[in-house]
């Protein structure tokens, strides 16, 4: 890594001897601004020529696309790989899918809305003023389909059965192939009735398709991961949401039966009971059809519902999101990186690698340097307090461990201080014991001679 300054060794001669300077001109005060505002730069020189090859570039992409970790992509080196390859794919997908995506979706929208719209008015009276530019938008549109048809195709050779395992991938050909199908009904003269229907899923499918553009661009990429991962943390939720709903419903239709059919509030079908039981769960409480005889049973019914679908699920879903938010929010730029990947290996097709690489080897990254590396947007409650949680078990283990160290001194002190105590005093005790035996040594070496003496008589 090669870090170097900008900024010029001049400033420092002129703050020290700025004294015996005349004053400066406004010149001199331009450029001594202009040299305030430069800034250190950061250059970094990654040698990385296997990343420009198709097959090694596109399979590292994949590596991480796939990656269930997420803190890989808080590496330094993987962000700079990542945003160097998004910097020449989003051109591509820019200019080849979302800019003709946006007129197609255009076209379409005014096909299926206004045109349709306009038909069923006139009832086919006056239809001949709207006949060409209906014509006309047709084969249009039927341009529009082959043209994205082409690539999905290529995405389609490219990634083989793995072109299905994307949701993206499934959203873009059922849209393709219902508005094939629609194209070509409205051309062969088919029922403005039955066109209605497929008209409607497929607009609702085609506003569905701006979500995915909605990756590209990096202030809305998280927010779409965002979607994405509440939608995934609710399933299990989901399923258990509708067994209530579906439990109720089936209670209430049961209830209803006293009722005579044409006036039954859940309907006479367990689909309408169901329908009135999720509308229940989401507020409407619409009970002026209970008769008097069942009013008590109903009642509990309808308390038990509410307690159970709208103040315990739903604050259950709140529950859910928020951490799920939290859980995303907390790596917001890991997350858009991860999102920026899939889109590169779902368009790998578009980019030919060594047509636009050719012989590079390094890829140089100039970055201001930051003096602070920890100065980073906000990252979520639960990241701070976790951050928070651990300088405060540092700090505490510090504290720990200075007062462990300050008890161990004490105690090795006061050990030492007693220890020295008992050895003097013992060292006395071994004195005046050492001092008893010369005594008694002497005593017993003046008295040999004497019992020899009495011996011997």
């Amino acid at each position: 890594m090669l870090t170097f300054c900008l900024d010029s060794d001049q400033d420092l001669l002129d703050a020290e001897d700025s004294t015996l300077k005349k004053p400066k001109t406004k010149e001199e005060l331009e450029l001594e601004k202009e040299r305030k505002k430069q800034r250190r730069l950061d250059i970094r020189a990654i040698e990385f020529d296997w990343i420009f090859n198709k097959k090694e570039g596109a399979g590292f992409m994949k590596t991480l696309a796939e990656t269930d970790c997420i803190d890989l992509f808080s590496l330094q080196l993987i962000k700079f790989i990542v945003r160097f390859s998004w910097s020449y794919f989003r051109k591509f997908i820019v200019i080849y899918l979302f800019i003709p995506y946006l007129v197609y979706f255009g076209l379409f929208i005014v096909y299926s809305t206004y045109f349709h719209k306009k038909m069923i008015e006139d009832n086919n009276g006056n239809w001949e003023h709207f006949g060409l530019a209906n014509n006309i938008s047709v084969i249009i549109l039927l341009l529009f389909i082959l043209y994205f048809a082409f690539f999905e195709a290529k995405q389609i050779w490219f990634h083989k059965l793995g072109y299905f395992v994307s949701f993206w991938n499934i959203v873009d050909m059922a849209s393709l192939i219902l508005n094939f199908v629609i194209m070509i009904m409205d051309l062969t003269g088919a029922k403005e009735e039955d066109l209605i229907p497929l008209s409607a899923w497929a607009v609702l499918i085609m506003w569905l398709k701006l979500f995915y553009f909605g990756r590209i661009f990096l202030s809305t990429a998280a927010m779409i991961r965002m979607v994405i991962e509440i939608s995934y943390d609710m399933r299990y939720f989901l399923l258990v949401m509708i067994i209530a709903i579906s439990g109720f419903g089936n209670c209430f239709m049961i209830l209803a039966r006293n009722y005579d059919p044409k006036e039954m509030f859940t309907g006479n079908n367990y689909w309408r009971s169901f329908l009135y039981s999720y509308n229940q769960a989401m507020g409407n409480f619409d009970t002026d059809a209970y008769l008097e005889e069942d009013k008590y049973y109903l009642y509990a019914i309808w308390l038990l519902n509410t307690m159970v679908t709208l103040i315990i699920f739903l604050n259950l879903l709140i529950a859910i999101m928020g951490d799920t938010f939290d859980r995303v929010q907390e790596t917001t730029e890991n997350n858009m990186l991860k999102e920026l990947a899939n889109i590169m290996v779902e368009n790998e097709m578009l980019i030919n690698r060594s047509a636009i690489f050719g012989d590079a080897k390094y890829i140089i990254v100039i970055q201001e340097e930051k003096a602070d590396e920890s100065s980073v947007s906000w990252e979520g409650r639960m990241q701070h307090i976790k951050k928070y949680m651990d300088r405060t078990v540092v700090e505490q283990n510090k504290l720990l461990k200075s007062l462990e160290e300050n008890i161990c001194d004490k105690i090795k002190e006061k050990a030492e201080k007693r220890a020295k105590e008992m050895e003097n005093s013992a060292n006395k005790y071994f004195s005046i014991i050492l001092e008893k035996a010369d005594q008694v040594e002497k005593t017993i070496e003046s008295k040999i001679p004497t019992l020899l003496n009495l011996i011997c008589i």
